[in-house]
């Protein structure tokens, strides 16, 4: 019930952070932070799963019915593993969410960057055509001063 509790509020915090499209650094570290604690917190719940379901086999063979203690034992295990998936889902959205917006911040960065590129070249080759045509004055004026 607890891990249902942090997904609403992980999903109501990741609803208000995606107004804007910039992190700051200690946001990002956060949202990587907290993306490697479900990582991890996904990989605690999955050995755990898988050692009740191994020490479960071995009690379930001591009890009159195996079947249905191995039941419930494979529905716990099962369950367990959804927890797992999601946990493990929601890690790769926080951090998929972290790439589209780097990439987003690079795609703006770079669209601000185009124009001066362009003006720059631009500027550059005005400066260009101006050096050309003051070489060529000295070049004329060399061959009407030779005599």
């Amino acid at each position: 019930m607890r891990i249902f509790l942090l997904i609403a509020i992980f999903w109501l915090g990741a609803a208000c952070a995606q107004d804007d499209g910039l992190l700051t650094s200690t946001e990002r570290q956060g949202l990587l932070e907290r993306a490697q604690s479900q990582h991890d917190q996904a990989d605690a719940l999955r050995t755990t799963a898988s050692a009740q379901l191994a020490a479960a086999d071995k009690t379930c063979w001591d009890k009159f019915f195996v079947t249905s203690c191995m039941d419930n034992a494979k529905t716990a295990y099962h369950e367990a593993m959804v927890t797992v998936r999601n946990l493990e889902k929601e890690s790769r959205q926080i951090r998929h969410e972290l790439r589209k917006r780097e990439f987003a911040a690079r795609e703006a960065s770079q669209a601000v960057e185009v124009p001066q590129r362009a003006a720059a070249a631009a500027q550059a080759e005005k400066n260009r055509q101006a050096q050309q045509a003051a070489q060529e004055r000295v070049e004329q004026r060399r061959h009407e001063a030779r005599p």
